[in-house]
């Protein structure tokens, strides 16, 4: 298994980068287009939903590839998601794009069967 570690600040203009890493690291994986393109979306989504929260300063990421593409996004207060209308929008369409998701404590956990 190949793991994959990547802090950032909690700020807007870093989540085009994840987005761009994410899309490097994934292409490798000989996978079609379309799952690639839900992968980077789901990934967005879930950092949205970190940055519009402002729990901390920073957002961390990893990444966990093996017969799938594990994804973890950290530093989400959990306990606020429903207190920011927009999200739940959010973690709509991350539902839709991966494979399993799903919240404990302060982590977004994320699945996508390659």
């Amino acid at each position: 298994m190949d793991k994959i570690l990547l802090t950032i600040p909690n700020k807007a203009e870093y989540i085009s980068s994840v987005r761009l890493l994410i899309s490097g690291i994934v292409a490798n994986l000989k996978i079609d287009i379309e799952t690639l393109e839900d992968i980077k979306m789901a990934v967005t989504e879930g950092l949205n939903i970190a940055y519009k929260l402002q729990c901390n300063e920073n957002i961390n990421i990893e990444l966990a590839i093996e017969d799938d593409l594990k994804i973890k996004i950290s530093e989400i207060c959990e306990d606020t998601i429903n207190e920011v209308e927009d999200l739940y929008l959010s973690t709509t369409i991350i539902d839709c794009l991966v494979d399993e998701s799903s919240f404990d404590k302060e982590i977004l956990y994320m699945v996508k069967k390659l």
